[in-house]
């Protein structure tokens, strides 16, 4: 799956944590006040996560084992009855040895992806979307997860689901899951 440039994206995202306004008449105003917050607007939805100052990341730890995810930033809706779950995921390849980096090599080494929902659980499982396309980009102590295609985000928002759940895992502290109330924009009256 191709990757969306950071570099552009940054300055979108160093833009709305600053707090200025799209000149999308649609977009909604798009820094959090607090970190686990979700805004959709018809050009896009962010999720914001904190994210810890760190000068190097560890992945594929040696205590991790084989195919077992590691790190995780990601949301999960239903949407139309169909349960989605998108964001940043990194899974421990078999025989990897341990691994470490700034935040950036980080990403390099997992997915953004998009999956969805078959079966129930406990026998259900999460099947990626070829076309899902998600982008992420730091902020300060904050990580965004961005949905810009209309595609994409048709598919998970087209039905204004009220929340979405939000997860954190990272190696090391306590795998964290919450329920957030997504903020849509309002229309434009005419």
């Amino acid at each position: 799956m191709p990757r969306v440039s950071i570099p552009a994206f940054c300055l979108m995202v160093v833009t709305t944590l600053a707090g200025s306004r799209s000149r999308d008449p649609q977009a909604v105003e798009t820094r959090p006040d607090a970190p686990f917050t979700a805004v959709v607007s018809a050009s896009g939805a962010r999720l914001f996560f904190p994210l810890e100052d760190r000068r190097e990341w560890i992945w594929y730890l040696s205590t991790t084992p084989d195919n077992e995810r590691e790190y995780e930033w990601s949301g999960e809706v239903e949407n139309g009855g169909t349960r989605y779950q998108f964001g940043f995921f990194l899974f421990k390849p078999q025989g990897t040895t341990t691994a470490r980096g700034d935040f950036s090599a980080l990403i390099r080494a997992g997915q953004t992806s998009v999956a969805i929902a078959v079966g129930t659980a406990p026998h259900g499982r999460m099947i990626v979307l070829q076309n899902g396309r998600v982008s992420m980009a730091r902020g300060n102590n904050l990580l965004v997860v961005s949905i810009t295609d209309p595609e994409t985000l048709q598919t998970l928002f087209s039905g204004r689901p009220p929340l979405v759940t939000l997860k954190v895992q990272v190696p090391g502290a306590a795998e964290v899951t919450r329920p957030v109330t997504i903020s849509y924009a309002r229309p434009n009256a005419k």
